[in-house]
């Protein structure tokens, strides 16, 4: 059973803080995201929720295949963990940070540090296992094409007070 608990744990970890993100957002998501002018290639609804959810499972296990594969904390495993774990930071803070403060420039430069961190947690996870570098790209992928379209509601939205 032990065999199973770590990796399971490993994957569920980047859910829980995105369930809390959701939690401290809908009611924004539900008002003042929905009047923002989308650019003409944002996805529906559905899409950043299933996306999200295929890139924290693939995280999570390669987060796990690091730890493993290091020997847990006590081994070579604590800097490309930490920096796994600033990237998990940065993704948790960019939902509240984008709709408590209103303020897309901000989110822009937010998601701009997320991919930041995805990248130097894709390299460092694949100097430890080559599949954990691999299982970032779901992630990264992600994350540039939201970066992309937080900029793009930046541009199409900067005359608007909310």
């Amino acid at each position: 059973m032990g065999e199973y608990l770590r990796p399971a744990c490993a994957i569920l970890l980047p859910h829980a803080g995105g369930f809390l993100c959701g939690y401290l957002t809908h009611k924004e998501l539900k008002t003042w995201f929905k009047k923002l002018n989308e650019p003409s290639f944002a996805p529906p609804d559905w899409v950043f929720p299933s996306a999200t959810f295929t890139s924290y499972c693939c995280m999570g296990y390669g987060s796990y295949l690091v730890w493993r594969d290091c020997g847990g904390f006590e081994g070579g495993g604590v800097l490309p963990l930490a920096i796994y774990a600033t990237s998990l930071a940065l993704t948790w803070t960019h939902p509240p940070l984008l709709c408590k403060t209103k303020n897309l420039g901000l989110g822009v430069v937010s998601m701009l540090s997320v991919l930041g961190a995805r990248v130097a947690t894709a390299v460092m996870f694949k100097n430890v296992n080559s599949t954990a570098g691999y299982l970032m790209l779901p992630g990264l992928g992600l994350v540039g094409y939201a970066t992309f379209l937080s900029y793009s509601r930046w541009k199409n939205n900067r005359t608007r007070r909310d």
